[in-house]
C-alpha cells in the first residue's frame, strides 16, 4: 500500500549482516546474509498492521530500522512522512517501542522511579515528569502498582509497564515487537484489548505489530504482512482477513473425464490441481462458495461427470502455511 502520508511506509527496504566475523575480511557480496529484501508496505493511523512470520524472518531487525536503532543499507523508510535517516530524532519522539526485553529495566527500583528514569531521557523532568508518569499508569491499568518493585511484577505487568514507557512520550505510532509472547492468554487477551481499544480505535495511535501467532494476528488486525526469509510474501487487507474467515474455502471435486483447461480461472490464477484416485479424478481448487456453481456448470458443459464436492475452510494459517511452503520451493529451484 503506497501512501507518502501514511503513518508508516516503507520501500524496497534492504538490510544485510556478516555471515560470521571471521569472514568479515570477505568481499561483501560474499560474506553478506540477507535479513531484509526489498520490503515494502505501509500502513494509516488509527490501523494495527501485523508482521507476521516466524522466528528469524526479519521482523525485529525491521522494527529495529523503524525505532532508529539500525540503520537500513538501502531503500526507503517513512514515519509520519519524514525519512527516518534524516529526521532522526523527530522520528523517536513519535515512536514508542514495546518489546519483551526485561533486562531493560532497573529490576530493584519501583515501577515508578523506572517510568521516571526513562521520562528523563525524554526530556521530562520535575512535575511535567510526575504527571506524565501518573498518566500513563493509569492508562495502562496500572494506577495502583507504582510503588511495586520491577521485579515483583507478573509478566503480564512487566510488559504493562513496557507499553507505559513507550507511552511516556506521547507517540503517534507504537512498534510491538512480540508484546504477548511471555505472558497468559488472559494477560494477552487484555493488552489487546487495551491497544485495540484504548489506544489504537479511541487514541487514533498507528501500531505495527510483529508476532508469530496466527490467530492473534487474525483477531486484532486491520491489515497483515507477512515476511518470510526477509521477502514480503503477502499483504493481506482486512476484507481479505474477513474472507479467509467466511467465503474463502478450499473445495475438491470428485470427478470422471476432466481435462486441464476446462476451468475459466479469474485472471492471475492457475488451473485447479488434479490427481487420480481410485479411478477417478479429485480436482482442488481455492475460491469464494460463490464462485462453485459456475466451476460446476463449466464441468458439467464438457461432459464431465461430477461425483462429490467437499469444502474446508481456508483460514490464515492454512494461507500462511500455503505460501512460506511454496516460497522455500522456489528457494531450493533458485538455489
Amino acid at each position: 500500500m503506497k501512501n507518502a502520508n501514511g503513518a508508516v511506509q516503507v520501500t524496497n527496504l534492504c538490510k544485510y549482516y556478516p555471515l560470521s566475523l571471521r569472514e568479515l575480511w570477505r568481499p561483501a557480496a560474499i560474506s553478506r546474509k540477507p535479513a531484509l529484501q526489498d520490503v515494502s508496505f505501509g500502513f494509516n493511523q488509527g490501523e494495527i498492521c501485523c508482521l507476521l512470520g516466524l522466528n528469524g524472518a526479519g521482523k525485529t531487525t525491521l522494527i529495529k530500522i523503524l525505532a532508529g536503532l539500525l540503520e537500513p543499507d538501502s531503500g526507503d523508510a517513512r514515519i509520519l512522512g519524514r525519512d527516518i535517516r534524516t529526521h532522526d530524532r523527530l522520528i523517536r519522539q513519535s515512536v514508542g517501542l514495546v518489546n519483551t526485553n526485561e533486562r531493560s529495566f532497573y529490576w530493584r527500583l519501583s515501577v515508578r522511579k523506572n517510568l521516571l528514569f526513562f521520562a528523563s531521557l525524554y526530556g521530562l523532568q520535575g512535575k511535567n515528569a510526575s504527571v506524565r508518569v501518573d498518566n500513563v499508569l493509569s492508562l495502562v491499568g496500572l494506577a495502583d502498582l507504582g510503588k511495586q518493585r520491577f521485579d515483583r511484577c507478573s509478566s503480564g505487568q512487566k510488559q504493562k509497564v513496557s507499553l507505559a514507557r513507550a507511552l511516556l512520550a506521547s507517540p503517534k505510532i507504537l512498534l510491538l515487537d512480540e508484546p504477548t509472547s511471555n505472558i497468559d492468554i488472559v494477560a494477552a487477551r487484555k493488552l489487546r484489548n487495551l491497544i485495540r481499544t484504548r489506544l489504537v480505535n479511541s487514541e487514533r495511535m498507528a501500531a505495527l505489530w510483529c508476532t508469530h501467532n496466527l490467530h492473534e494476528a487474525q483477531e486484532v488486525c486491520d491489515r497483515v504482512v507477512i515476511l518470510h526469509q526477509g521477502r514480503i510474501l503477502a499483504d493481506l487487507s482486512k476484507q481479505d482477513l474477513i474472507g479467509m474467515g467466511d467465503t474463502i474455502s478450499i473445495f475438491q471435486l470428485e470427478v470422471i473425464g476432466y481435462r486441464p483447461g476446462i476451468l475459466t480461472m479469474p485472471k492471475g490464477e492457475e488451473q485447479p490441481v488434479c490427481i487420480e484416485e481410485n479411478n477417478r479424478q479429485i480436482i482442488r481448487l481455492q475460491c469464494a462458495e460463490k464462485d462453485i456453481p459456475r466451476f460446476l456448470q463449466q464441468l458439467v458443459e464438457n461432459r464431465v461427470q461430477v461425483y462429490g464436492c467437499t469444502s474446508k475452510v481456508l483460514h490464515l494459517e492454512d494461507f500462511f502455511e500455503r505460501i512460506t511452503e511454496k516460497e522455500g520451493e522456489s528457494c531450493c529451484t533458485r538455489h
